[in-house]
């Protein structure tokens, strides 16, 4: 396990961030901004617990803002799934991405999860607070509905699939699949375009031209794609 494997885990697990500082100069102005941000919690404690319907299963559960961390599922039995969200900020959303798997279905509306959020609220002395939320699909033959989508909802898919895509490239790159890690990186490249993450655009562009002169992806560019892939670029930035 390398260095950043272990701050990346650590990060996961402990539902806060990793970053990649190149210049020792960063480290201040980065404490300061997690400072900040432990001192602006309002929300303590926050969990969900996903109800799904039969034939559904929840694939993937990330944490989008403020920054993109996978959070791990526990499954309570085969159709009831829990996560911790951590500690949330008063001042700030929070945006969570689910992917679910449905089964096919004639067309209707459904409900295929029952959402249950738990939190505490020390600041009002509110514990164990719980809010439900029904999850309904609509399944439909109607070609145009089935092209319409939500501009927010793609924009932040697409940052999570940025995510993935920079972990299957790293991984192919390090075990010598050359072509597999410069498709990945080419197609996350063109999702950061259409993100507007521009940093992230340039950092992939180095990394495909280390891996086409030199066969692989030097450590540091590795960590710089890897920890960069983490940060959201919020739909309000792009407008």
């Amino acid at each position: 396990m390398t260095n950043e494997d272990l701050l990346k885990d650590i990060a996961e697990v402990a539902l806060g961030g990793a970053y990649h500082l190149q210049d020792p100069r960063q480290i201040k102005d980065q404490f300061k901004t997690e400072l900040e941000t432990a001192t602006a919690t309002g929300i303590t404690r926050a969990s969900l617990t996903f109800q799904l319907a039969k034939g559904v299963t929840l694939e993937e559960l990330h944490r989008i803002t403020p920054h993109i961390a996978r959070l791990e599922l526990h499954p309570a039995d085969e159709r009831t799934m829990a996560a911790d969200v951590g500690d949330l900020e008063k001042s700030e959303v929070t945006t969570l991405g689910a992917k679910l798997t449905l089964p096919s279905r004639q067309s209707s509306r459904v409900r295929v999860a029952q959402v249950t959020l738990r939190y505490d609220i020390p600041s009002l002395e509110v514990r164990e607070s719980i809010e439900r939320h029904d999850v309904v699909v609509e399944y439909t033959r109607d070609r145009d509905l089935c092209g319409k989508v939500d501009s927010e909802v793609m924009h932040y898919f697409n940052q999570m699939s940025v995510q993935g895509l920079v972990e299957e490239a790293t991984r192919d790159a390090k075990a010598g699949n050359i072509a597999g890690a410069t498709q990945k990186l080419a197609q996350a490249q063109m999702l950061t375009q259409r993100i507007g993450n521009v940093a992230m655009t340039v950092s992939l562009k180095q990394a495909m031209d280390e891996l086409e002169k030199k066969g692989t992806i030097s450590a540091g560019a590795v960590k710089t794609i890897r920890l960069g892939s983490t940060h959201t670029v919020r739909l309000e930035e792009t407008s």
